[in-house]
This record gives C-alpha cells, sequence and structure tokens, in this order.
C-alpha cells in the first residue's frame, strides 16, 4: 500500500467518548451510530468474554497536549474503500475490574499511542428517477430513504454504500514495545562500566574491549539488517504475487476489507490463538486486541476453493481462571493462518463485508452471525465460505 497522503478531514478522538461510554455501560449500543459491523463484533466479543470472567473494563485516556501529542492521520484508497489510519500519542489505562469494583489488572501506559483506521465506500451512490433501480425480491421500483434504497411495497431495505467514515479499527499500542532487544546493547555497557568502577579492569582494559564489543556488534548488526533486508523483499514481493492472483478471479478484491474479516474471524474464534493444550483448557478465554504486520504468503486452488496462507502478528488479552480468581495477561504472538473460500466468490460491493445476495431468489441480506446463512425469504441455506473469507481447519 501507498504511504497516503496527510489529511486532517477526520479527527478519530471524536470517537473516544462514546468508547469510553461503552465500556463503562457495558453495551455496544451507543457504538452501532459509529462503527463497522466487524468492529461491533470485536468490542461486543470483548464486553461478553469480560463477563464470563466476571469482568467489566475502564479505560480512561489523556492526550497529550505537547506538538507530538497531536493527532497525525493519513489517508489511503485502493480504489474500492478510503481509508485513514490515525494515530494519537497520549496516557492510557485500561483496569479490570469485578462486579463487586475489585481490581483485577491494570495495563498502565505511560508513551502509548491510540490508533484507529476509519473507513467509506468511495463509490458514489446514484439514483435516476427516470430509470430507479428494481427491488430484488418483488421487481417493483425502489425509493431513496436518506443514504439506502427503500421498497415500499414488500418493504425491504438495501443498504448502499456509506457516505460517511465508520471506525473499522481501534487499538491502544505501547510506543516501546518493539525496543525490547535494546538490553543486548544496555546489559553488556553497564557490566563493562560497573567493572571498570571496581577497578576489575584498567582504563586501557576497558577501552579495548570497548572496541571488541562494539566490533561485534556492528558485524552482528549489519548481517542483521542485511538478512532482514532480504527477507522483506521476498515476502512483499510473495504478499504482491497473492494479490495478484485473488484479483484476477476477484476485481472487487480489497487488501483492508480483507484484514477486517480476519480481524472478526480472530475475535469469534480465539481459538485459532490457542495451543492443543490450551484449547482444552475450559478456564482460559482470549480477547484479540489487533492484528498487525499482515502478509499474504501462499495462495492456492484446491477443489473449486481458493485458499489463502498468511501470516501476522496478534495482540491479545489472556484471561485464565474463574470469576473468583481470575489471572490477565498481554501478549503478542504470531500466527499464520489459513482462510478459504468458493473459488469465483466476489468481495461484497459494500465498504464492510457484511452484506450478501442469495444466488435463489436474489434477496439482498445482511450477514448478522458467523457460519451458515440463511436467506430470510426463501430460506436457502448458503455457506459463509460462499459468501466470504472463513477459516480452512
Amino acid at each position: 500500500m501507498p504511504f497516503g497522503k496527510i489529511t486532517k478531514e477526520f479527527d478519530h478522538l471524536d470517537y473516544l467518548p462514546a468508547i469510553q461510554r461503552m465500556y463503562d455501560a457495558n453495551d455496544i449500543e451507543e457504538m452501532k451510530e459509529f462503527a463497522t459491523f466487524s468492529q461491533l463484533e470485536r468490542f461486543k466479543k470483548e464486553i461478553e468474554t469480560l463477563n464470563e470472567f466476571g469482568l467489566h473494563k475502564k479505560l480512561d485516556v489523556k492526550i497529550k497536549e505537547s506538538e507530538d501529542g497531536r493527532t497525525a492521520a493519513r489517508k489511503y484508497s485502493d480504489g474500492k474503500v478510503d481509508l485513514i489510519f490515525s494515530v494519537s500519542s497520549a496516557k492510557i489505562s485500561e483496569t479490570y475490574k469485578t462486579t463487586s469494583n475489585k481490581k483485577r489488572y491494570r495495563r498502565k501506559i505511560n508513551n502509548a499511542f491510540i490508533e484507529s483506521t476509519v473507513v467509506k465506500s468511495n463509490k458514489k451512490l446514484t439514483y435516476d428517477e427516470k430509470n430507479p433501480p428494481h427491488c430484488m425480491n418483488c421487481g417493483s421500483p425502489m425509493q431513496e430513504e436518506a443514504e439506502n434504497y427503500y421498497c415500499p411495497f414488500c418493504r425491504t431495505k438495501y443498504t448502499a454504500e456509506s457516505y460517511k467514515y465508520h471506525l473499522g479499527r481501534f487499538f491502544v499500542e505501547g510506543a516501546l514495545r518493539d525496543l525490547r532487544f535494546i538490553w543486548i546493547i544496555i546489559i553488556p555497557a553497564a557490566i563493562l562500566s560497573m567493572l571498570k568502577l571496581k577497578g576489575f579492569i584498567t582504563e586501557s582494559e576497558g577501552e579495548t574491549i570497548t572496541i571488541i564489543i562494539s566490533f561485534i556488534l556492528a558485524v552482528a548488526l549489519t548481517v542483521l539488517f542485511f538478512y532482514s533486508l532480504a527477507k522483506g523483499i521476498k515476502g512483499y514481493m510473495n504478499h504482491k504475487k497473492v494479490q495478484k492472483k485473488i484479483r484476477q478471479n476477484d476485481p472487487n478484491f480489497s487488501s483492508e476489507i480483507f484484514t477486517l474479516r480476519l480481524n472478526d474471524l480472530l475475535t469469534t474464534h480465539p481459538e485459532v490463538l490457542m495451543s492443543e493444550k490450551e484449547e482444552k483448557d475450559k478456564t482460559l478465554g482470549i480477547i484479540c486486541r489487533n492484528l498487525m504486520q499482515l502478509q499474504f504468503q501462499n495462495y492456492a486452488k484446491i477443489d473449486n476453493k481458493e485458499i489463502v496462507e498468511c501470516s501476522c502478528k496478534v495482540d491479545a488479552l489472556y484471561l485464565r481462571g474463574d470469576p473468583s480468581r481470575v489471572r490477565l495477561e498481554d501478549k503478542t504472538k504470531k500466527i499464520k493462518i489459513r482462510v478459504k473460500r468458493a473459488f469465483g466468490t466476489l468481495t461484497p460491493v459494500h465498504y464492510v463485508p457484511d452484506q450478501f445476495t442469495c444466488k435463489s431468489c436474489g434477496s439482498h441480506q445482511e450477514v448478522e452471525h458467523d457460519g451458515m446463512q440463511v436467506c430470510s425469504y426463501c430460506r436457502t441455506k448458503i455457506p459463509m465460505e460462499n459468501i466470504d473469507w472463513v477459516l480452512d481447519a
């Protein structure tokens, strides 16, 4: 994806009070106006998991007023959706409390990033009064209703492309989380300084050791740099190759919508993040917070199914125990995942993958749950893999 362009078109901090109220109320109702279907599902799953362990969450945010704390945003377009990625610097406190308001766990980040993506369609809705679109259910001419189409005869509503930005992803990340390996440099330097202070080595010996250590580190970092560069180039080429293969049969394919779908799958199927032993543990819960560094690796067509293998890092909260004694732990885990769908399936023409058209009767429906979909009109059962990507066992 290109770097995009700097924009002030949208301020993602406008959503923050509503998100805080959602956690306080333990209810997603207010967020239905602001968030995409998949993001609402993630909020809902998070609250349900916390309730299973007798917990609720309080989110406290203090935005930094300095120049560095202001929101930075870039706008991207992949020919299907407009996306704004925003980052703000803040102090964050996530407190998990029991129903009796006893604190069980707190994640406090003084140097945090509030990161979000908002999405909307860049395909404009047109309505020709002389030749209006016809209802797929009864064939009658449809009317406009705000941003949508509406059939006045069978009362079917058709959700059209979005004209306003909706929250597609929201997460909090520590600014220093990827600097943990800096101790490789700090610890030897600290030990060397301590030996010099205690008189175990002379000044000249210390300088010699410093030169040797610096040389070893320089060689190691150089090798690591070129290895990472080669690995990164190979990964990027594989990523683009898989994208090209998907788009040969699906010109609507959007990497951003695919990411939203994969995030949704990981949220509703947290067992993907568990080992075989953990899957059998009935006292384990996982809240998938965010998916990072998505990279396509392989593409295959088998038995009229297209299968995509990709890798990513997942930021998740692990809950262990029972409501009377629950332990919480933050983890970032790198995983490989395979998803599949029926060959020839097209990415939904809408800005989030929450709608489909029944191939039997032509009615327009919304995906309201995971797994098999049932047409509201002709009752035809439609496997989710004929509509969108699903996990490949």
